[in-house]
């Protein structure tokens, strides 16, 4: 999700056509396949690597931290599944906020007519 949204905004910033911006993109690009790759090498290494003699001596979790867990793991799936759950309600709550605070303008307003301003 996170790789999408940073294609979106260099999508959003080669559309502006300037040089300095296409630098940018150029480097956020790059920066993207940078992380992407040192992720696959990185979880390549946590998953097929030799274990460490530490690690050896360290216990699995245990029952009480997996039922700790797990509400948090059964939230996380059902969210991220259905997240209209949460945003429905914060869409109740937040919609009066915005139409009070949108700028209104009075239908008899001639000042948006005359140029310059006074």
């Amino acid at each position: 999700m996170i790789f999408l949204q940073f294609f979106l905004l260099l999508n959003y910033l080669l559309e502006i056509n300037k040089i300095h911006n296409l630098i940018i993109d150029i480097l956020g690009v790059t920066g993207m396949f940078l992380s992407a790759a040192y992720s696959i090498w990185l979880f390549n290494k946590m998953s097929f690597g030799s274990a460490s003699r530490y690690m050896s001596t360290m216990p699995d979790i245990t029952r009480r931290e997996f039922f700790v867990l797990l509400p948090l793991i059964i939230v996380s799936f059902i969210l991220g599944v259905y997240p209209n759950v949460v945003l429905d309600s914060f869409h109740l709550r937040i919609s009066p906020l915005l139409i009070n605070t949108s700028p209104r303008v009075p239908e008899n307003c001639d000042t948006l007519n005359k140029w310059p301003l006074p």
